[in-house]
């Protein structure tokens, strides 16, 4: 390798400094040494730059004006430089004439005067130092040199000095330990002292060489430190300081060297942009397809990846939505409401709303939004007419269920799902016909095997909803014989045991158990099931039995503290809390720890032992959102807003805690807190004009902060004039600065359907009733019985109809 390297090194050497007719073959001694090719080329530019018209002018004139600036005197010579004095600037000149009066006037001679003062002030004259020093003895130092210098030999001479010195000599002979002098090698002097571990390297190269191995292949270790010490000495070499120097000496090499940072930096500034947008799209574009093979952990970490390049990435957002809906979690929705934000496609909207009818409750508003929202030419599709059916049926709209799915069969007459559905519809008809022809769907569909055993759910479903529950567990027993049976579908027919009374529920339940037994997930539901329909002893004793490595997984620890909260077994659950540990959801252990004190004693004890459990759910969004659902089951309501507090300021994207609390302060009415909610609203966006007018009306309301209530609601209303909601918070405004006719007229501005809203009519129907128009203000305010009133909203349409 090296004698390579010095080839190379030869042809490179005779490519860079081509001859030329100057040269003498020996460069360097004899003649013109070699130049470079950049140097060739930078004496070329150089030339024509200085060749060109435009240099000389401008070199003239720069001349011209060096002569003026350098003026000849008395004492210069012509060509200075070589003899005489040098020519001086006409600034110096200036400066000599001025300084001589100035160093002799009163003022020069008093500067002087302090100066030496300082200096002698600032240079002590010691023992050791002469009085001019710089001439004789040692130099005079400053009082912080002189001050230095006494610390360090108070340090040196101290104890602690003296024991760092004996033990840095003592390392310092160990580390590099005598050795016996060589008249071989060093006849004159004796080796070089080593360090240990050269030492040890040595006495292992010689052991080695001993070896068999050593004998045999030596020669590979020979090279590889010949190689060593060659690139060592290249390096030194190369970056020595008079190279270096040499280097940059050459203009040429200076401005390669500045073209290439230039350069580097130029392609990090727009490379690195493209470029992580490659690994971006890359990512995401993975992450999909890991998506659809069903690798989940793959796909995560690659969502992770590209959300830690740009958070905003809808591939990205889309992928955490399907893995939430996945796994179930209450952060689907929120992933769904990201991807439309950034990408408000149809698809998007439809999965929405998808994802919104199994995370929210009834009216289920965010899926019938967006469904709203979808465009007209996306509804005739019949993905679009599934999605609509299935919230109908949610809303227990069924003839609109019904018109939805048959407009999805007629758009695809042959996908069994959308036939399979409107059978499914049809089985709620009052029409006994209808009814009949859609169970002989269902039973076709079960026989045709497309569906699997989905048709013969339904079946099952049905007949438990009209009560039929011999028809029910004949269908269900038929449905648990089938391969793909669930144990989901086990968990049903022992309902339907259980609500018929039948006299096989206990054989069948302990064939369950042992069915159980298989998943831990599946001992869990069971045990919840059995804690639900008034078998917690029997649950609790089965639990017990279980042995330790069983029970001790997944949801099983939680349904055995569940089967103690039914039976009032508060002793044995804080004792059985207590012992135990439960990875990953400790804060949930704490929560119903915290339940155990609280049935025993009251309040007293419980509040420590309920911030313990929001601080080990601190970390997690997921955790905290489990803390405030099982304090509102309990009834729990502050300890539910202090969990969501601390979530919404924790993790202040996340929309759920701000949601949560407004459900929580609508539901009791509670304009304070409503009033806290949308201040929060606000800090998290500022932009948000629904929340600050919010905030400003129950500003307005409560009669707080009114000056800064008022200025708001006039800029809302200047910012939006023919916004009904803004309006009526404008008009109040008015009203209560005693300008009500003002406010009237913004209400009448407004169409006769949007004064129409409850919302608005009964602002509308206060104000008319506060200057005298009684009638129409009856009108108004009695539409207001459809509206959200707050108590302060109440006692408003009161006191205006106290004035008809």
């Amino acid at each position: 390798m090296a004698e390579r390297w010095w080839h190379f090194g030869n042809w490179f050497f005779n490519w860079w400094y081509p001859p030329a007719a100057g040269d003498y073959p020996g460069s360097g001694y004899y003649g013109h040494p070699k130049t470079g090719r950049m140097s060739q080329i930078s004496r070329r530019l150089r030339h024509l730059i200085r060749s060109a018209w435009p240099v000389h002018l401008v070199s003239k004139a720069l001349w011209r004006l060096h002569d003026w600036w350098y003026p000849h005197t008395k004492s210069s010579y012509p060509r200075y430089g070589h003899y005489g004095s040098g020519r001086r600037s006409r600034l110096a000149l200036a400066w000599r004439r001025v300084r001589p009066r100035l160093w002799h006037s009163p003022f020069g001679r008093r500067c002087v005067a302090i100066y030496e003062r300082l200096y002698e002030w600032w240079y002590p004259v010691l023992e050791d130092s002469y009085p001019f020093s710089g001439y004789y003895g040692r130099k005079r130092k400053s009082r912080p040199a002189v001050l230095w210098h006494k610390f360090k030999r108070w340090v040196r001479n101290s104890w602690l000095g003296e024991r760092y010195r004996d033990y840095l000599y003592r390392f310092d002979v160990w580390w590099y330990p005598a050795v016996e002098s060589s008249d071989s090698h060093y006849p004159s002097y004796s080796h070089r002292r080593l360090s240990r571990p050269v030492l040890a390297y040595r006495r292992w190269r010689r052991w080695f060489r001993k070896t068999w191995v050593g004998r045999e292949f030596g020669w590979i270790l020979d090279e590889v430190i010949f190689l060593l010490v060659f690139l060592q000495v290249e390096v030194a070499q190369a970056l020595s300081e008079r190279r270096m120097r040499r280097f940059f000496s050459k203009k040429q090499n200076v401005a390669a060297l500045a073209v290439a940072v230039l350069v580097a930096v130029a392609g990090y500034y727009y490379g690195e942009p493209q470029y992580r947008h490659y690994v971006e799209t890359r990512y995401a574009r993975q992450a999909e397809q890991f998506m659809l093979k069903g690798d989940f952990a793959r796909a995560y970490l690659r969502v992770r990846q590209v959300m830690d390049i740009n958070p905003d990435n809808v591939a990205a957002c889309r992928v955490n939505a399907e893995l939430a809906d996945w796994a179930n979690s209450p952060f689907a929705l929120y992933w769904r409401q990201r991807t439309v934000l950034l990408a408000p496609t149809s698809t998007n909207r439809l999965a929405l709303a998808s994802t919104a009818m199994k995370a929210e409750a009834f009216p289920y508003p965010t899926a019938t939004k967006a469904l709203e929202e979808i465009e007209a030419a996306f509804r005739r599709t019949a993905n679009y007419q599934m999605m609509a059916g299935a919230l109908a049926i949610k809303l227990g709209h069924l003839r609109d269920a019904e018109q939805h799915y048959d407009e999805a069969l007629k758009l695809q007459p042959d996908n069994p799902v959308t036939r399979m559905s409107l059978a499914v519809v049809q089985l709620q008809s009052k029409d006994p016909r209808i009814v009949t022809d859609s169970r002989i769907t269902l039973q076709l569909l079960n026989t045709d095997g497309k569906l699997g055993i989905l048709p013969l759910r339904s079946l099952v479903a049905e007949s438990a909803a009209a009560r039929d529950f011999a028809r029910a567990e004949q269908l269900s027993s038929q449905v648990l014989t089938n391969a793909q049976a669930s144990f989901g579908d086990r968990m049903l027919h022992l309902t339907l045991l259980h609500v018929s009374g039948r006299t096989n529920l206990q054989s069948f339940l302990k064939e369950t158990q042992q069915k159980a037994l298989e998943h831990p997930s599946d001992v869990g539901e069971l045990a919840a099931w059995l804690n639900q329909f008034g078998y917690a002893s029997q649950a609790l004793t089965w639990l017990l039995e279980l042995p330790r490595q069983v029970s001790s997984q997944g949801l099983i620890p939680l349904a055995q503290a569940d089967s103690y909260v039914a039976l009032g077994k508060w002793k044995e659950l804080e004792t059985y809390l207590l012992a135990e540990r439960w990875i990953g959801q400790d804060h949930i252990r704490i929560a119903m720890l915290t339940l155990a004190i609280k049935q025993q004693s009251g309040s007293q004890g419980s509040a420590l032992a309920w911030d313990r459990a929001v601080r080990l759910a601190s970390d997690a969004p997921t955790a905290l959102n489990t803390l405030a659902q099982m304090a509102l089951s309990w009834g729990w309501g502050a300890e539910a807003e202090q969990v969501l507090w601390h979530a919404a300021g924790k993790f202040p994207k996340q929309p759920w805690p701000l949601s949560a609390l407004q459900n929580i302060y609508i539901a009791r009415r509670d304009t304070a807190g409503l009033r806290r909610l949308y201040q929060a609203l606000m800090q998290q966006d500022p932009k948000d004009k629904l929340a600050r007018n919010n905030f400003t009306m129950l500003s307005l309301l409560s009669g707080k902060d009114l000056s800064t209530a008022h200025k708001d609601a006039a800029e809302l209303c200047a910012s939006e004039p023919r916004n009904p909601v803004f309006a009526s918070t404008y008009a109040f405004s008015l009203h209560l600065q005693g300008k009500t006719r003002e406010g009237i007229d913004v209400l009448r501005a407004l169409k006769a359907e949007e004064l129409a809203d409850p919302a608005v009519a009964v602002y509308y129907g206060v104000l008319l009733a506060s200057v005298g128009e009684t009638q129409t203000a009856r009108d108004y305010l009695d539409k207001s019985a459809k509206a959200f009133l707050l108590p302060e909203e109440l006692a408003l349409i009161t006191s205006a109809r106290k004035l008809n």
